[in-house]
């Protein structure tokens, strides 16, 4: 018997599995805070120009950036950073906004700050995925050339330079995890104490790098030691933390009206999470890929303990041996992120997940930093929709239970892109209207976040498995920096974002259906099994194909 069969005969929903699922849980409910922080850190409260004419006058210009010329006519002039701005903050006590002055021409920084912080996301998709997966050698290159062009302004190259070296040489999803959650609490913390813009979304950068390495290796490592007919339960859970993320941001937010309190308090818990996740092993799939087998088998060992598990266990050195010796050709092959393109089935895999995860960010960020076009209190705005999601998380966790997973992420793809089209139909006045379309079209796009990483994570093999979450999730990224600028568009015509998002979603959900299904299958650890299953599929279509030409004739 394999060991993996032995993994997922022996490994029930233990003591361990409670564990593990809890502790790597917990820092994803705050990941959703620091998506969507700048509804509130960056909220533009009710402002004016600065001036005395203004006062004599009794009342205020009608565009806000303008001032009256003099205190005879009612002519006005552009407001300049010398005469300052006076703020309403009888809402918020203090914002980004008006801290830095960041209204009329320096209005476009706030838009900076989200899409820079979306960009450090992007390039963490980039640098965490393929480094939990491969080796020293593989990015050290890539690696310096990125340090050389980092203008570092309190520690120097040197420094980080010593920091990502000790990242290369320990690897794996579990020390990965590790830095990043340190990455997320300090530099969330800097970017509390910033003192001015230009700092501040440094700090924000490197948090987004953070906050997208602990994603994709907390998901990862929760599915490499996860039994497979576990595996939906915990991805519903995950989603579910990354749901309430919002709800938490809206309570804390109403508390916290200080944006420097706010961004402290949402960032110190990540020092706690960090001491919860150094309990979970590393996972044993990806140590015995880099053949290290005695850790492996004493990890193993150690949850066999944890479980109750002594003297009884059935797995073995040998067997830990014999799985490690097995494809070890394969194995010693050191793979790169051109290896997700390299066969006709991760081609395929790699091409149809990128463009789903594309469109779903690039139409769920957009509606979800939009809150303040209908007119009601953000807070409350934030509360309904971070809980209206659940309830179709949860409808879309049991079709991938009991029906599949790729008919439920193309399901939820596709019905966002109809219901964001049918959308353009609803009058202007009608925001009731309106607002339930977007929450219907948010709770979709939820659904397909929560099944699509499950879906992800068991499509790709072990050995490729965080590189190409990594790729997919930058992809994911890309479309959450491309956003902003396609929602610009409504300055030309207040119907073309809607219009663009509803038909990239529904275009992009179509390549889905293509891929197989992992329902009740077990993960792949090799990229030779995952063609094998792909050229299987193939030859089962041709004798359909054959068998209904055949049928015809007859």
């Amino acid at each position: 018997m394999a060991l993996k069969d032995v993994l997922d005969k022996d490994s029930l929903f233990s003591p361990f599995q409670a564990t593990m699922v809890f502790f790597l849980c917990a820092p994803l409910t705050l990941v959703g805070t620091h998506n969507l922080m700048q509804i509130f850190t960056a909220a533009v409260p009710p402002h004016h120009c600065r001036s005395n004419i203004t006062m004599y006058h009794n009342r205020l210009p009608t565009d806000p950036c303008t001032r009256f010329v003099s205190f005879l006519t009612n002519d006005t002039e552009s407001c300049s950073d010398n005469d300052g701005w006076d703020y309403d903050l009888s809402v918020y006590t203090s914002t980004i906004i008006n801290e830095w002055n960041l209204v009329c021409q320096r209005e476009y920084m706030k838009e900076l700050a989200q899409s820079l912080y979306m960009a450090g996301v992007l390039v963490g998709a980039i640098v965490y995925g393929p480094l939990a997966d491969s080796g020293l050698t593989t990015h050290f290159a890539l690696l310096s050339l990125s340090l050389n062009n980092i203008d570092t302004c309190w520690y120097g190259r040197a420094t980080y330079l010593k920091i990502f070296i000790f990242l290369y040489k320990k690897f794996g999803r579990r020390v990965v995890l590790l830095c990043c959650l340190l990455q997320i609490a300090t530099m969330g913390i800097g970017a509390s104490l910033s003192p001015n813009i230009m700092v501040y979304c440094i700090f924000r950068f490197m948090t987004g790098m953070g906050i997208c390495g602990l994603i994709i290796n907390d998901l990862g490592l929760a599915m490499e030691w996860t039994p497979q007919r576990f595996r939906p339960m915990v991805s519903m859970l995950q989603g579910y933390c990354l749901s309430i993320g919002q709800t938490i941001l809206a309570g804390v937010a109403y508390a916290l009206t200080d944006w420097r309190w706010l961004q402290l308090a949402l960032s110190l818990p990540y020092f706690i999470f960090f001491i919860l996740v150094w309990w979970v092993p590393e996972s044993s799939r990806w140590l015995l890929l880099k053949k290290r087998t005695h850790q492996a088998l004493t990890n193993l060992n150690r949850v066999a303990r944890i479980n109750g598990k002594k003297g009884d266990s059935t797995i073995t050195l040998e067997m830990v041996k014999l799985e490690e010796q097995k494809d070890s050709p394969t194995r010693n092959n050191k793979l790169t992120p051109i290896d997700l393109f390299r066969t006709p089935a991760m081609r395929k895999i790699t091409i149809s997940l990128c463009m789903s995860w594309f469109s779903g960010s690039f139409c769920y960020f957009a509606l979800a930093m939009d809150i303040q076009r209908f007119g009601l209190s953000i807070y409350l705005v934030q509360v309904v929709f971070g809980c209206t999601e659940i309830p179709l998380r949860v409808l879309s966790t049991a079709t991938a239970a009991y029906i599949g997973r790729r008919f439920t992420v193309f399901s939820s793809l596709f019905l966002s892109g109809v219901f964001i089209l049918a959308s353009l139909a609803v009058p202007a006045d009608m925001l009731i209207l309106q607002m339930t379309f977007s929450i219907l079209v948010r709770g979709f796009l939820g659904s397909y976040f929560v099944c699509g990483y499950l879906y992800t994570a068991e499509l790709y093999p072990t050995e490729l498995r965080q590189t190409g979450m990594g790729f997919t999730n930058m992809m994911m990224r890309l479309g959450a920096v491309v956003s902003p600028l396609v929602t610009m568009t409504k300055a030309y015509m207040s119907f073309l974002p809607l219009l663009i998002f509803g038909v990239v979603s529904t275009v992009c959900s179509i390549p889905l259906l293509f891929l197989p299904e992992t329902l009740n299958s077990p993960l792949l650890d090799t990229v030779e099994e995952v063609e094998k299953g792909n050229r299987k599929e193939m030859n089962n279509n041709t004798t359909k194909e054959t068998q209904s030409v055949q049928n015809t004739k007859l």
